[in-house]
């Protein structure tokens, strides 16, 4: 808002310079005007006499038009310099006025950058099929904006750029190497330079007017496409070869998914881009972490949006389908590139994915209620703020969407943060309306996305790799976005790779003679409509006409010499939007059937028809392999063991004695019902009196309430001498130690000698660095950090800085909680940062767990002062792009796990003693904490069971077996929550 008001007053200035002050000199050039001879003794008396204010506002007219022709040169010479996007050349003499033009103009120029919309560009549509033709934002010299494929930076060879007011490091880097991304490179090649004052360039946030940087010098023959800046691929010939026509199918095992760095200044098409999500914070000191799988990040956000959510969806179910005790199967660590790339890019732009999915449906709910048919979508412009809709005619949407094409009505926009029940009902579990959105590319300033079937041939041109890149990406979108779940996709010789993400729609062929099945299918939809008692595909889609689904499929081939292939092209072009069939040609060297999307060597997308030129979508070969083994990973519903703390420190011994949810290990432990003498057990009445009114299997009993030998319990509480201090300090209103919470929103509090104000600015990223380091028992490398947080070396080394001065001084040692690296070092001499006496609350929960199970009948109390720390969810609440780290830990998860299973231990015990108020409000935390979670559902319907209300028990436990996780399909209800049923008949009872 700030800049914009700059360069609407900067506008105003230009103005007033250009065209008010000549008006203005012009207006008064007969007043005050002196009357002399124009001879040397006329002058000479002018001079001489008395002046009565003429002769002095005559000299100030003067003074006036010369100021501005100063101005005006130094203005023209600023516009011409934007013009070319060269430096302006410096003006002798001039250098007050021309800064004065150089700030005015740049500040007019960044307001028509900023202000260029997504949806630029005439409001028509170009052609039946097309979207309007847009022209791209510009984002040359423009510090928020980084380009992509730029050639790569010559080593060796450099220039100068002197720094000016304004300047920031990124905003250099862009305007002089194309990337933003580069800045890291100048900060590097300049810091050896001696500035002004004897002063030198130590951090690159820190930059002076007037110092000096060195600028690495563009190789124009630097290619972006070569095979060493993507991620590492075993068969690296699929990753270079053009389409091949019968390719073998992929192995079901991915091959190692290895995040190769991409050297700065050499990006492919789907590094990160531009456009942050909504909410979302970026730095010029962040960086692209060594692991971040580039077709995956900024353009290629959406897709990341949606295999987060994918992800989470089928960890849900596996946190549904788990048993007490147990935790869950997780990714096999040669996917964490995978993983940790999806958390930090996917969970920023999931709510996008969600919100287009929403305006979708509730569009075709508000047209199927009103008996109006549900118009032809063109494409989406899906920017952080707001959503553009562009329709093949004109139409009317309800608001709160806003017309932006009053003659025409086929563009229209909805805010994000519009109230959208009043666009109409949410049908989550009905017919997607438009199906076959994919995303082509960015702009700069958002995505853009297609309606295939409004296009219905598409050929993909030019550089084969892109091509190929482009393809995977186009198919996985479809294969996993939540608006695309019943599009069928067949793949002709091309995307033999993604079959894994959904087996039972996406088909890989090796003939063509899948095509004729394609075309089957197109006359078979177009002949339906025909009967129908609609012409419209759309509105018979969402209305189920002919009480059926009216399938929708895509056909992507990498060959074009079939035969029946034309047939298709053909079929599908006639009957555009009859046949629910759309064909996306990847072959590069065939001549262009339909609308020709072209792929240049350095990685842009180009529709020529449209005027478009953005940042491609692609993913390589082992970025979709990566993709279908991380979602396939979360497919199964088994259970596994929780594991051990790898990393402990002096101080923690009593870590080594539980795993990391806080249960005693098993081999400190005896069975259930053993014959141990002085044995004890959490649950210490026989199995038969649980099973009889709590929600409990053989088997749950068996794993949360062995039996501890009396030398086990010994051992634990010696282990852990300082546990009712620690809980004390955590309690008390102050303490010398600072306190973090993970048990909840992600929170640190200070201890006395901390200073708030140090992290003020930057509170998420400090928070998150306290919360890693911590989890890092061991210390970590200043690379380490860096990797983990996304940030640069000097970054860290900076807010590392920060935060010893926030976390403050520990009175035991006299030192900061944080010391320097260089105070502790790893075996190989290498400076470790390392967090000393901090308080956790989940560290507290597992020590108090395991000290309570270790007290046999008398641990009840432990148990519920653990409880009494969660505050909700684990880690929640982390800065955006944050916690990728927790994919190597897990911590979050074990630490699901460990509330849910203490809580039903509490209920469990509670509930038999006839304490139902104790049993409802632990199992509703966990509920809390949980929600996908059955056992507290089914704790709560023994505690209803218990008050008497059958009804309520029925209710709680039909919810609990037919729940489904919220976008998936629904599933079987886990084995163990059907035996609880079974045992206990609430259903049956209920009637």
């Amino acid at each position: 808002m700030i800049n914009r008001v700059r360069g609407l007053l900067a506008v105003l200035g230009l103005a007033a310079i250009l065209a008010g002050l000549p008006w203005l000199l012009l207006a008064v050039h007969h007043i005050g005007s002196p009357r002399l001879g124009w001879t040397l003794q006329g002058l000479r008396d002018a001079l001489l006499s008395p002046d009565d204010g003429t002769l002095a506002f005559t000299l100030l007219k003067i003074v006036g038009w010369i100021v501005w022709a100063i101005l005006t040169v130094a203005i023209a010479v600023e516009l011409w310099a934007q013009l070319r996007r060269h430096p302006a050349p410096r003006l002798r003499g001039l250098r007050l006025p021309q800064r004065l033009a150089r700030q005015m103009v740049g500040a007019a120029v960044a307001l028509f950058v900023a202000a260029t919309p997504l949806t630029a560009g005439p409001p028509g549509l170009a052609g039946p099929a097309t979207p309007a033709q847009v022209q791209e934002s510009a984002s040359h010299g423009h510090p928020g904006i980084q380009r992509h494929n730029q050639p790569h930076l010559a080593r060796g060879s450099v220039t100068t750029y002197t720094v000016k007011k304004g300047d920031t490091l990124s905003a250099i880097a862009l305007a002089k190497t194309g990337r933003a991304a580069n800045y890291p490179r100048i900060f590097d090649a300049s810091t050896s330079i001696r500035q002004p004052g004897g002063r030198q360039l130590t951090d690159p946030d820190e930059i002076d007017i007037g110092w000096t940087l060195k600028i690495p010098r563009l190789d124009n023959k630097g290619k972006s496409r070569d095979t060493s800046q993507r991620p590492h691929d075993p068969n690296p010939k699929g990753d270079t070869a053009a389409p091949v026509k019968t390719p073998a199918p992929a192995s079901p095992t991915p091959s190692p998914i290895h995040a190769t760095p991409t050297p700065v200044g050499t990006t492919r098409a789907s590094e990160p881009s531009v456009a942050p999500p909504a909410g979302s914070t970026t730095s010029a000191s962040d960086a692209s972490p060594g692991w971040l799988l580039t077709g995956l990040a900024g353009a290629g956000g959406l897709l990341a949006g949606a295999a987060w959510l994918a992800m989470r969806r089928r960890r849900a179910s596996q946190f549904r389908a788990r048993r007490p005790g147990r935790g869950i199967v997780h990714p096999e660590p040669r996917l964490a590139p995978v993983e940790k790339t999806v958390a930090r890019e996917g969970a920023p732009t999931a709510a996008l994915v969600l919100f287009i999915d929403e305006v979708l449906r509730r569009l075709a709910s508000h047209f199927t209620e009103s008996g109006g048919e549900v118009p032809s979508l063109v494409g989406v412009d899906a920017a952080p703020e707001r959503l553009t809709l562009r329709f093949r005619h004109g139409t009317d949407l309800p608001e709160p969407c806003l017309c932006l094409d009053d003659a025409d009505r086929q563009i229209w926009q909805v805010d994000r943060d519009a109230d959208l029940a009043r666009l109409g009902n949410l049908e989550a579990d009905g017919a997607a309306p438009w199906p076959q959105l994919v995303t082509l590319g960015s702009d700069g300033v958002g995505w853009r996305l297609i309606n295939l079937e409004s296009v219905g041939v598409l050929s993909l041109t030019g550089d084969p790799l892109y091509v190929e890149d482009l393809a995977r990406y186009l198919v996985s979108e479809l294969a996993i976005s939540p608006w695309a779940r019943d599009v069928e996709i067949d793949c002709l010789a091309v995307c033999n790779e993604l079959p894994g993400l959904a087996p039972a729609r996406i088909h890989f062929h090796t003939e063509p003679g899948a095509i004729d099945n394609v075309i089957a299918a197109a006359v078979a939809t177009a002949d339906r409509l025909a009967e129908a008692s609609t012409d419209n595909l759309e509105t018979a889609r969402v209305n189920y006409a002919g009480d059926d689904l009216w399938d929708s499929r895509v056909l992507i081939v990498a060959t074009s010499d079939s035969e029946h292939l034309n047939t298709l092209n053909r079929l599908v072009t006639d009957q555009l939007g009859r046949t629910a069939t759309s064909v996306i040609l990847a072959a590069p060297d065939a001549k262009p059937v339909g609308l020709e999307l072209r792929l240049t060597a350095e990685g842009r997308l180009q529709v020529p028809s449209l005027k478009l030129d953005l940042i491609a979508n692609g993913l390589t070969q082992a970025e979709a392999r990566g993709c279908v083994a991380i979602l396939t990973a979360g497919e199964t519903q088994d259970d596994a063991d929780i594991p051990v703390a790898t990393e402990t420190s002096a101080g923690q011994e009593w870590a080594g004695l539980c795993n990391q949810a806080g249960a005693i290990l098993t081999e400190l432990t005896v069975p259930r019902g053993s014959a141990a003498p002085d044995s004890s057990s959490i649950l210490p009445a026989a199995d038969e009196t649980y099973l009889a009114v709590t929600a409990n299997t053989v088997d749950d009993l068996a794993a949360l309430a062995p039996q501890v030998l009396p030398q086990t319990r010994a051992r634990i509480e010696a282990a852990d001498p300082n546990l009712d201090a620690d809980l004390d300090q955590w309690w008390a209103d102050s303490c010398d130690r600072p306190r973090l919470r993970t048990l909840g929103t992600l929170k640190v509090r200070l201890g006395r000698s901390g200073n708030a104000v140090k992290a003020a600015s930057r509170i998420g990223l400090c928070t998150e660095m306290v919360a890693y380091l911590h989890s890092r028992p061991r210390g970590v490398t200043t690379t380490e950090v860096a990797d983990a947080l996304g940030v640069s070396i000097a970054r860290v080394r900076k807010d590392a800085s920060v935060v010893r001065g926030w976390l403050g001084i520990n009175p035991t040692t006299g030192e900061p909680f944080l010391p320097p690296a260089t105070k502790k070092t790893s075996d190989q001499g290498t400076g470790l940062y390392l967090i000393e006496d901090l308080l956790c609350d989940e560290d507290l929960f597992r020590r108090l767990r395991m000290r309570g199970e270790s007290r046999g009948a008398d641990g009840l109390e432990d148990l519920r002062l653990a409880l009494r720390l969660v505050a909700g969810t684990p880690y929640d609440g982390i800065r955006a792009k944050g916690g990728a780290w927790l994919a190597e830990s897990r911590i979050d998860q074990h630490l699901l796990c460990a509330i849910v299973d203490v809580a039903h231990t509490v209920s469990t015990i509670t509930l038999e003693q006839g304490d139902l108020q104790q049993a409802r409000a632990a199992a509703e935390l966990a509920a809390l904490a949980a929600p996908d979670e059955v056992t507290p559902q089914l704790d709560l319907a023994a505690i209803a069971n218990q008050e008497g209300d059958a009804a309520a028990a029925a209710k709680i436990a039909r919810a609990a077996i037919s729940g489904r996780v919220t976008g998936a399909e629904p599933t079987d209800p886990p084995d163990r929550a059907e035996a609880i049923l079974r045992a206990h008949r609430w259903l049956e009872r209920a009637c």
